[in-house]
């Protein structure tokens, strides 16, 4: 089968960090997918391959989002690189950073030194590029997780992600030095694409230098994996093919942040509304990942569902052979290492995991009765490690996001919240899933404007019809401004309120006794959520296809946008016992979030609201934040989230 012609908007990204004196290889991006080196064991043979992740759906940290707007701009961006050779490309951008004084004249040798007298793996002697700081490239057969050494079908999956022919291709260079202070990034687009030694010889049009000091290397690294998700998005690419100037450039990026696109972890899709001509998870007539024919798993996670359709498609387009369905792909919610080769280690002294190439469920760890597969179980695990190292930092040194001003985590953490597995087994069922309304107040008016179910969004016209259901998308900015407005004042867990009426006015008390709101304007507020008057419908049936289901428990997100206010204010409630609020089918609400802003912030106002609905999505959130017992917890489980978006 020939294959198809690549676009130019369509990249090739290859990671590689400066390890001693040789760049190796340690992660890669293609086909919206993505595979890292796991971390080498102690005593590892440095000539032996690195065992790779099995291909999946990339992560995000919106930490590292925000670090890289931080770290770029139009001092370090640099269109129409004319260059032939690492070399050349390095030393103008690493000259052009001293001009700009982003880089100390006396660190210039240094940097330039450690970066090109390092050797730099290639695919092989012929590329015009070769010289002292290249080697060839030696290519044994790659080691996948959950794969036998010899297993050739794993040298296949490793391959799927090759670059082909015609295809351009991004290079992010990240090193770790020990005589700089600060993390540094430099980005270019050259005129003409270079073959730098990267995989397949893929020229590569850009280029991208994340250098940082060691004690910042994780943060560095996430910014780097963060980078190389942003260009696997076509439409990200070609906005940055169009940038005629580097402020053009940073503009787009800032724009793709505005809109991101998420996959919320839903574990019901075995038994979830289908559009017309989707088939079933577990329709033998598929090769999916995403099949239960065979395991009796009632509890597929959707993201199973889209992965193996990306494969199928990968598959198609290079004239490979049909997966087996004994093989499926499995996505890591982070870039893990294998557990299954750390036996008896707790999750704390190992690292990174790959997940098992294995969807046989089993009946351990079940809540209600469902099937839990070892990938999800392995999910959790790991969201707990990242919550362990949470709760075990300082403030000072939190590595995921900063401390909202005033906030609990500005205290001493006394404890620690334990989530484990038999917590988690606690939840039960029909509080893993959320239905999620929005309703909206202009000049006293409130009307329902979006709904979230099963990992989908939909928006509600003024004439009453609702859009085609489509993924959730989310804001960088919204997510930072919903997390630096949430603090120990305005997130209230377990409120026993026993009205709406009731919790708005416990809210506004504390907002009043935080300073944050005025004393003569709590009236006010108690009256712009008073006038609300069931509007999301009742009893009444919703024809739409993310219409709640019966015994499925509600999220209610309250926006008003008033004219007595000069900055919004915002406040989280879990509340003790479930209300009837007047949500679509008459759905009890266990969670509200009030948004009050100013009249003429209604469009920010509205993006913070979507990006809790899109966290207020994923099943395994929801099952850890039940655990928090307090605000200063929640937090953390919500810096966790964060830090892993999907």
């Amino acid at each position: 089968m020939g294959k198809a012609a690549t676009s130019s908007s369509h990249l090739f990204i290859e990671l590689q960090e400066l390890r001693g004196d040789t760049w190796t290889e340690t992660g890669r991006w293609n086909h919206a997918l993505e595979e890292d080196a796991l971390p080498l064991s102690p005593g590892h043979d440095a000539s032996d391959p690195h065992t790779w992740s099995q291909p999946r759906l990339p992560t995000i940290s919106v930490a590292a989002v925000v670090r890289l707007q931080l770290a770029l701009s139009p001092a370090n961006v640099f269109l129409g690189l004319r260059a032939d050779s690492l070399r050349e490309i390095a030393e103008a951008m690493l000259q052009r950073l001293v001009a700009g004084g982003l880089l100390a004249a006396e660190q210039h040798e240094r940097v330039a030194e450690a970066l090109l007298s390092a050797k730099r793996l290639a695919p092989g002697p012929d590329s015009p590029n070769r010289g002292p700081t290249v080697a060839p490239r030696r290519r044994p057969r790659r080691r996948m997780a959950g794969f036998e050494a010899s297993d050739a079908e794993a040298d296949e999956l490793f391959h799927m992600l090759d670059p082909e022919k015609g295809e351009e291709a991004a290079s992010l260079l990240l090193a770790h030095l020990g005589f700089l202070t600060e993390p540094m990034v430099a980005f270019a687009r050259l005129a003409t694409p270079v073959d730098l030694g990267c995989e397949g010889q893929a020229p590569v049009r850009y280029l991208c230098l994340l250098l940082g000091p060691e004690a910042e290397a994780e943060g560095t690294s996430r910014m780097a994996h963060a980078f190389g998700s942003i260009l696997s998005d076509e439409h990200a690419v070609a906005a940055l093919n169009r940038a005629s100037s580097p402020q053009a450039l940073l503009d787009a990026l800032n724009a793709h942040f505005e809109g991101l696109s998420i996959l919320p972890h839903v574990f019901s899709f075995s038994s979830a509304p289908r559009l017309n001509g989707m088939p079933a998870s577990g329709d033998p007539s598929r090769s999916s990942a995403a099949s239960t024919s065979e395991s009796g798993d009632e509890s597929v996670d959707e993201d199973e569902v889209l992965l193996a359709e990306v494969e199928e498609r990968i598959r198609a387009r290079k004239g490979m052979r049909t997966r087996p369905q004994s093989r499926p792909m499995s996505r890591s919610v982070s870039r893990e290492r294998d557990l299954d080769r750390s036996e008896g280690e707790s999750p704390v002294e190992s690292a990174r995991a790959s997940r098992p190439g294995s969807s046989l469920g089993d009946k351990s760890g079940s809540q209600d009765g469902a099937v839990v597969t070892p990938k999800q179980r392995r999910r959790r695990e790991e969201f707990q490690h990242r919550l362990d190292k949470l709760l075990e930092l300082s403030t000072e040194r939190l590595p995921v996001l900063p401390p909202p001003p005033g906030s609990a985590l500005d205290a001493s953490i006394g404890g620690r919240v334990v989530l484990d597995m038999a917590s988690l087994r606690s939840v039960q069922k029909g509080r893993r899933r959320l239905f999620i309304e929005m309703e909206q107040a202009e000049a006293g008016v409130w009307r329902e404007t979006d709904h979230w179910n099963w990992a989908l969004a939909q928006e509600k016209a003024t004439d009453g019809t609702w859009s085609r259901p489509h993924l959730p998308t989310i804001s960088i900015a919204s997510l930072m401004a919903l997390y630096n407005g949430l603090g120990d004042h305005n997130v209230h867990l377990e409120l026993p309120a026993v009205s709406l009426l009731e919790a708005v006015e416990v809210v506004g008390d504390k907002l009043v006794q935080s300073g944050e709101l005025p004393a003569e304007a709590l009236p006010q507020l108690i009256a712009a959520l008073s006038s609300r008057d069931a509007v999301g419908g009742g009893d009444a049936a919703d024809e739409s296809a993310l219409a709640p289901d019966a015994n499925e428990e509600a999220a209610l997100l309250l926006l008003s946008h008033v004219d007595f206010l000069d900055k919004p204010l915002m406040s989280f409630v879990r509340l003790k016992t479930c209300l009837d609020l007047g949500a679509e089918g008459k759905t009890p609400v266990r969670y509200l979030f009030f948004h009050f802003g100013p009249r003429g912030q209604a469009a920010a106002s509205e993006k913070v609201g979507k990006a809790l609905a899109g966290i207020l999505l994923d099943e395994d959130f929801i099952s850890a934040s039940l655990a928090a017992s307090s605000s200063r917890h929640f937090l953390r489980v919500l810096a966790c989230q964060l830090d892993c978006m999907t």
